[in-house]
C-alpha cells in the first residue's frame, strides 16, 4: 500500500497517534470521534491501514462487527512523542511570532 503524503493525511496521522498516546487503547469508533472523523471515511481507513502496515499500532477485534481496538506499539509510542514535540514547537513558534 502506498503511503499518502498530503497535508490532511499527515495531520490526521498525527492526531491519531497523539490521541492514542494520551488515552491508550481505544475502540476504533471512539478514536475516530475523538479526532472528529467517521470511521467509514476513506481517509480514515487509509490512515489506520497505513499505521497498521508501518507497525505503529496493533489492532484486535472487539467482537462487534467491523470495529477494532487500536493500541500503540513501542515504535508507535516513539512516533507519537515525536509528533507531539513537533506540534508543541510549531505552536510555540506561532505564539512567539505573534507577540513580537
Amino acid at each position: 500500500m502506498e503511503k499518502e503524503n498530503t497535508f490532511e493525511a499527515s495531520m490526521l496521522r498525527g492526531k491519531v497517534l497523539r490521541t492514542l498516546l494520551r488515552h491508550g487503547r481505544q475502540n476504533e469508533g471512539k478514536l475516530a470521534a475523538k479526532v472528529r472523523r467517521s470511521m467509514y471515511e476513506e481517509s480514515w481507513n487509509r490512515c489506520v491501514d497505513g499505521l497498521l502496515a508501518e507497525g505503529l499500532v496493533i489492532a484486535s477485534r472487539t467482537g462487534f462487527g467491523r470495529a477494532r481496538f487500536l493500541e500503540l506499539t513501542s515504535l508507535g509510542t516513539a512516533e507519537a512523542e515525536k509528533a507531539k514535540t513537533e506540534l508543541n514547537a510549531r505552536t510555540y513558534a506561532e505564539v512567539t511570532s505573534e507577540q513580537a
